[in-house]
């Protein structure tokens, strides 16, 4: 039971209960005004039905009761099969097992419509060692789950695929084993289970639109949940290397036996669990490499066979007895950790116990205040803040939403998010558009922001720790209207349910400052003066004094600049003087030292504060990135120490680009660097993933396909 944070939520509901109040599935877009009444295929209609009937037993918090109940019937489900695939009555490896596949899966446990397609890849598994085993005939309720899920989830056609595996399995196992013992019915269940994909709205379409499916996740660069092995941000996630770590234990179980010969042992686990398992596995790697959501479809249904070799590694009954009792007692202590939110912040995972509304993660506050204009005109909005006012006000339309590529061309979420970067572009689509109202959600998009809060034409109306709301009419003053954040109350039946699991368990305020938290906010949009005045509310504040000092030294270094008031550069170096004073271990002061001293050209000085900087916190890649430009000016200044510098500003860049492996910038600078050296052999593998970027100028876009070609890297 978790907090809802999930914003894609608020138009499930928005749908669930525009189905229940139609009484048919809606085929066009009916929630946007941008592309009202194009095609809208909603495969999980019906999970978008069960979730709004939860909703009204308890509130948009209770939705996360649906998955808390999906998540028994996934660990019901993999005891059945570890029941079937042994004839051993130990529980403790089953137990072991079940909680490290769950601490891992946890990421995607949280109420979304794919927890239901992980449910139903290990049911279609269970039904078939259960008919395999004794009950033949049960292998026709493949077709009724692949009914139920064509409805439920865009991964249907995952079922077929495992089916598939299964079926050929079966038949490759008989003909190695020269037997005729394939079952007809498992092969009929498979095809009527093809043709059960035809029941729903649309009908025989479903059957082909797996591949439109694969289409938009190709298309789809908005979403990290997305993105694949081959990207950096894959590799930055810990279960990433869960998954690998589960891929090498899934090798060990598979030869491991009663047979000192791997490949006899092997032969055994085949027979064990059918070869169309171990086809099962290898797909559903490959699955989890394609996408960093995709993980926890290997990690449940490899739990049986890593059940099976931890019994077998049990070889003394003391062995089992204990590992049983250990098993329980981490599942209490597993309990106490969650309910407690211990492992979720130690997991650093954005989920927290608790049937509740997050505050920090919907913009209730924002959508109050939008509920109170004319919200029907045409307005700008980021695709991830609509969907709660979708929810909240009934008759608003969005202008995009987080029904992605299902409604919206990827030509427009490139557009909008071109928008989002660029003032300029925001200003074109608006003359072309005429959009009396914006709204953004605050941290993601600064530029966008900044631009509207400078430009005369907009006004905030409202702004908190989650969104902003700029309407379009003059705005000679600015104030200060940034607010700390709204929150709902939770339902009683959802207060019952959270002290049930936690006596404990209060409703409680979120710690964060608001003061702080509003002087970041102005700083970033270029308001000195507001940024000042709220900064300075919370320079008393002992455990705020280090922080607030830095961030006032920002402030006063930007107005100087902008300025030229040499009085504020004094002001800047003093509060500095003083967080060093107060932390001589935190880097943090030491890195604005260094750049304030980098923009007044004075880089022999920026070179000292950023080494000292990097020995309190090396892993900051914007510090090795200054610190390698240090050496590009002083090189200019001292030419005879060129090679030097040179040698100095490559390796502090790859240092830079292997804390940051996404920063664009760098990448470019560094493959284009080598290969102007025509040191191809260390361009290339940069080089290969970058494109033209459309901030670069076209001078540096040709210079980039230039080296890509000469380096071999196209």
């Amino acid at each position: 039971m978790k907090k809802l944070i999930e914003p894609d939520m608020w138009w499930y509901l928005k749908t669930g209960q525009w189905i229940t109040t139609n009484g048919t599935v809606p085929k066009t877009d009916v929630f946007s005004y941008t592309f009202s009444g194009v095609e809208w295929i909603n495969v999980k209609w019906l999970y978008e039905v069960i979730v709004y009937f939860f909703s009204q037993i308890g509130g948009p918090e209770f939705t996360s009761v649906f998955q808390s109940i999906i998540t028994v019937a996934i660990v019901i489900a993999l005891y059945k099969v570890y029941q079937f695939v042994t004839t051993e009555k130990k529980t403790g490896p089953w137990v072991t097992i079940t909680l490290f596949t769950l601490f891992v899966c946890s990421y995607r446990m949280t109420g979304r419509p794919e927890t239901i397609s992980h449910l139903f890849s290990i049911l279609v598994f269970l039904i078939f060692v259960t008919s395999k085993k004794s009950k033949p005939f049960l292998i026709y309720s493949w077709v009724i789950l692949q009914i139920f899920w064509v409805n439920l989830h865009e991964a249907y056609a995952t079922g077929i695929v495992l089916m598939a595996a299964l079926v050929l399995g079966d038949l490759v196992q008989n003909k190695i084993n020269k037997t005729s013992l394939f079952n007809k019915h498992l092969l009929l269940a498979f095809g009527f289970s093809i043709l059960g994909i035809m029941v729903n709205p649309r009908g025989y379409t479903m059957l082909l639109h797996p591949l439109n499916i694969f289409g938009q996740l190709s298309d789809n660069k908005f979403t990290a949940e997305l993105f694949s092995w081959e990207t950096a941000f894959y590799w930055q996630q810990w279960e990433s290397w869960a998954f690998v770590f589960t891929i090498m234990l899934v090798v060990l179980a598979s030869i491991m036996g009663n047979m000192r010969n791997p490949i006899t042992n092997l032969k055994s686990n085949i027979n064990q669990f059918g070869l169309g398992y171990f086809v099962i596995l290898i797909l559903l790697t490959y699955l989890g490499l394609t996408s960093y959501r995709n993980i926890p479809f290997l990690i449940l249904l490899s739990s049986p066979i890593l059940a099976i070799g931890l019994q077998r590694l049990l070889v003394k009954n003391w062995m089992a007895q204990a590992l049983e009792k250990g098993a329980i007692a981490a599942s209490c202590v597993a309990w106490i950790l969650i309910v407690s939110n211990v492992f979720y912040e130690k997991s650093e995972s954005r989920n927290r116990y608790g049937l509740e509304v997050d505050p920090l993660y919907n913009p209730i506050g924002m959508t109050t205040v939008l509920s109170s204009i004319d919200y029907k005109q045409a307005h700008f909005s980021d695709y991830l803040t609509s969907s709660y006012p979708m929810w909240k006000i009934v008759d608003f339309e969005s202008f995009i939403d987080l029904r992605d590529l299902d409604v919206f061309p990827k030509s427009f979420f490139e557009e909008v998010l071109s928008a989002t970067q660029s003032f300029e572009v925001f200003e074109e689509m608006d003359s072309l558009n005429g959009f009396q109202y914006a709204f953004v959600k605050r941290s993601e998009f600064p530029t966008l922001i900044s631009g509207l809060q400078q430009s005369p034409n907009w006004k905030m109306e409202y702004a908190d720790p989650i969104a902003v709301l700029f309407t379009k009419k003059p705005d000679a003053e600015h104030k200060d209207i940034f607010e700390n954040y709204k929150k709902t109350e939770s339902s009683g039946i959802a207060k019952l349910l959270n002290n049930i699991f936690n006596p404990f368990y209060k409703q409680k305020e979120i710690a964060i400052n608001n003061d702080l938290m509003a002087a970041y906010f102005y700083f970033s949009t270029e308001d000195f003066q507001l940024a000042i005045h709220r900064v300075n509310s919370v320079i008393n504040d002992h455990d705020m004094k280090y922080e607030a000092l830095c961030l006032r030294a920002s402030i006063y270094d930007e107005m100087a600049l902008m300025s030229g008031n040499d009085s504020l550069i004094k002001l800047e170096w003093n509060d500095l003087t003083e967080a060093k004073k107060i932390d001589r271990k935190n880097g943090k002061a030491y890195f604005q030292m260094g750049m304030a001293l980098y923009k007044r050209g004075r880089f022999a000085d920026a070179v000292t504060e950023f080494k000292l900087s990097l020995k309190y916190e090396d892993q900051n890649a914007e510090a090795w990135s200054y610190l390698a430009d240090c050496q590009n000016a002083l090189a200019q200044s001292n030419p005879q120490q060129a090679a030097k510098y040179a040698a100095r500003w490559f390796e502090y860049m790859e240092k830079a680009l292997e804390l940051d492996p996404d920063n664009q910038i760098l990448a470019y600078r560094l493959g284009v660097s080598y290969c102007e050296r025509n040191e191809c052999d260390k361009a290339q593998p940069i080089l290969k993933n970058l494109n033209p970027m459309p901030f670069l100028r076209d001078a540096d876009n040709q210079n980039l396909l230039k080296c890509k070609k000469k380096c071999g890297a196209e």
